[in-house]
């Protein structure tokens, strides 16, 4: 029960925030700190609601957008929010947090 709670109110904090401003297509960093940075964080590591360490996955950058845009566990998709490009784009992002 509490762990539905959680993935409700994750959801209704995703929707709320897309609904502001958007970044310019192709900006990982803005992209990432608008739809990723409540659960993940700044740097990747946050891990809110079950998100996994970013700066420690293993994960490719085809993963990581396949991720990104069709959701994985608790996380959701956000193909409704973002084009291949800026999932693309994220995943760059993302591949930059890793030592």
């Amino acid at each position: 029960m509490a762990i539905q709670r959680r993935i409700h109110f994750t959801w209704l904090v995703l929707i709320l925030s897309s609904a502001c401003g958007s970044p310019a297509p192709g900006d990982g960093k803005a992209l990432f700190e608008k739809n990723c940075k409540l659960c993940h964080g700044t740097d990747g590591k946050k891990m809110m609601g079950g998100a996994p360490d970013l700066s420690i996955s293993a994960l490719s950058r085809e993963e990581n957008i396949q991720v990104i845009l069709n959701g994985r566990g608790t996380m959701p998709p956000f193909a409704h929010a973002l084009s291949a490009e800026d999932a693309g784009a994220v995943a760059d992002y993302i591949a930059r947090m890793r030592p």
